[in-house]
C-alpha cells in the first residue's frame, strides 16, 4: 500500500524492476476513490477488494483476482484480459472500450454499466446481471451468457457471433444491426426485443421466445418458423 501513496509511477517502476517476484497481494484493500490511472495490477490478488469510484481507466488488469471486488469507478480503456471477476460488481461502471478477452465474469453484477465497444470474445458470462447496460459496438463472439440476464439492454451492432445465449434473457433488448450468426439461442427470452436488421442467420432457435419481438429486415435462418410469433410495428 506503501508504494501506492507514492503514486502510479512509483508503483509501476517497482512492479518492472521485480518482474520475477510473486504477484502482488492486496486481497481486501480499500482502494476506493483513488486515483489509479494507467495502474500495472496484472496478475494482483484483488480478491474483494473496494474500488468504488476508483480511476482505473488504461489501467492493466490482466489475469488478475477480482473475485467479489466492488468495482465501480471508471475502467475506459483498461485491459481486464483474462481477469477473475467471478461474482464482482462493476454496476454503473465506465468500461468503454475495454479488454476482456476470455475474462470470467460469472455471477458478476454489471447493471446499468456502459460496455460500448468492450471486447468479450470468449469471456464466460453465465448467470451475469446485465440489466440496462450499453454494449452498443461490443464484441462477445464465442462468449458463454447462459441465464444471464440482459432486460432492457442495448446491444446495437453488437458481435454476438457464435455466442450462447441459453436461458438467456433479452426482453425488450434492442438488438438492432447486431450480429448473431450461429448464435445459440435455446431458451432465450426475446420477448419484446428489437432485432431490426440484425443477422440471425444459422442460429439455433429451440423454445425460443420472439413474442412481440420486432424482426424488421432481419436475416433470418432458412428453417425458422414463425407462425405464432408476431412481428411489431415500429
Amino acid at each position: 500500500m506503501g508504494l501506492l501513496i507514492e503514486g502510479v509511477d512509483a508503483w509501476n517502476a517497482w512492479r518492472q524492476a521485480h518482474k520475477k517476484d510473486a504477484p502482488m497481494d492486496l486481497s481486501e484493500a480499500d482502494l476506493s476513490g483513488m486515483a489509479l490511472r494507467g495502474i500495472n495490477f496484472s496478475g494482483v490478488d484483488l480478491y474483494h477488494a473496494n474500488l468504488i469510484g476508483t480511476n482505473l481507466a488504461k489501467s492493466n488488469l490482466t489475469n488478475s483476482y477480482l473475485i467479489g471486488a466492488v468495482i465501480t469507478g471508471n475502467l475506459e480503456d483498461a485491459n481486464l484480459s483474462g481477469a477473475n471477476l467471478y461474482g464482482s460488481t462493476l454496476a454503473f461502471a465506465n468500461l468503454t472500450g475495454a479488454q476482456m478477452v476470455g475474462a470470467n465474469l460469472i455471477d458478476a453484477n454489471l447493471n446499468g454499466s456502459n460496455l460500448t465497444k468492450v471486447d468479450l470474445r470468449r469471456s464466460d458470462l453465465s448467470h451475469a446481471l446485465l440489466w440496462g447496460v450499453d454494449l452498443s459496438e461490443s464484441n462477445l463472439s464465442e462468449a458463454i451468457l447462459w441465464h444471464s440476464r440482459f432486460f432492457r439492454a442495448k446491444m446495437n451492432r453488437c458481435n454476438c457471433q457464435n455466442a450462447d445465449f441459453s436461458h438467456a434473457i433479452l426482453s425488450g433488448a434492442s438488438l438492432r444491426y447486431a450480429n448473431l450468426r450461429a448464435a445459440n439461442l435455446t431458451n432465450t427470452d426475446l420477448s419484446k426485443a428489437d432485432l431490426s436488421h440484425s443477422d440471425l442467420e444459422e442460429v439455433q432457435m429451440r423454445k425460443t421466445n420472439l413474442s412481440e419481438a420486432l424482426l424488421l429486415e432481419a436475416k433470418l435462418p432458412a428453417a425458422l418458423d414463425l407462425v405464432g410469433d408476431r412481428r411489431r410495428s415500429p
